[in-house]
């Protein structure tokens, strides 16, 4: 009898398995046939229009919404439009996908051969531009970059990997800081001692290329105690402290 028994919920099991499966597969069968592509939505692009976007995306309004591959659709827009920093493709069914990007703003300026790599403050490359483009950025002294690609971060080479370091968290204090306005130049050609200018009025060690958030925030602290008409060098290289030298 317990044999019997056995056997019998041993049958039950591999039917609801089948069950299961059937429904699953007729699901996957609805989705496929009912889960259209019927609207692309694109959020966040101020450089790029929508149709561009949608164009870079390669979805067509009729595709399969359940087998669309979200991670690869990013990945197309944001090789071929450097300016879009990370994309979000999200599916909502029965047919929409929602496209919402996040754009680089351009931070800095390093020439390269003649022309000048626009980068932001990741130092990934948005464009390789004429000289005319450098305008109203951050020229970026002592850095030749490699193999310039938009799309791609500044390569320096094996031997400058420092260098690219510091200049990247360089960048990134001052951005995150919103002084890139007062910044004309930084100067990286000695990773000891990394200057840049402020304001148009004072001339900014830096020393290494290191906790440079915090030696901007002692910058911004002095600048706030000094007179409009004051100029000199301004001394961050120090890491728990600033100064100012009049001159």
């Amino acid at each position: 009898m317990s044999a019997t028994r056995g056997r019998r919920r041993r049958g039950s099991a591999v039917r609801l398995a089948f069950s299961a499966a059937l429904a699953l597969a007729l699901l996957a069968a609805a989705a496929a046939v009912f889960c259209k592509v019927s609207e692309i939505e694109v959020r966040g692009s101020k450089r790029y229009s929508a149709a561009e976007i949608i164009a870079a995306s390669e979805i067509r309004e009729d595709a399969n919404l359940v087998l669309l591959d979200t991670g690869r659709i990013g990945k197309k827009i944001r090789t071929q439009m450097p300016y879009i920093a990370s994309t979000e493709v999200r599916k909502i069914l029965p047919g929409t996908v929602i496209i919402e990007v996040e754009e680089s703003d351009p931070a800095a300026a390093i020439a390269s051969g003649g022309k000048c790599c626009i980068v932001d403050k990741s130092v990934r490359i948005l464009e390789i531009a004429d000289m005319n483009g450098a305008r109203g950025l951050i020229a970026i002294q002592g850095a030749e970059p490699i193999l310039p690609k938009a799309g791609e971060k500044v390569a320096l080479g094996e031997t400058e990997s420092t260098k690219l370091a510091y200049l990247e968290e360089a960048l990134g204090a001052i951005c995150s800081a919103g002084i890139e306005d007062k910044v004309t130049w930084l100067d990286v050609s000695n990773i000891s001692a990394m200057t840049f200018d402020y304001d148009g009025r004072f001339t900014v060690d830096a020393g290494r290329g290191e906790n440079m958030s915090e030696k901007v925030g002692f910058l911004l602290g002095i600048v706030a105690k000094l007179e409009p008409t004051d100029r000199g060098t301004i001394d961050i290289s120090n890491e728990s402290e600033g100064r100012f030298v009049p001159g």
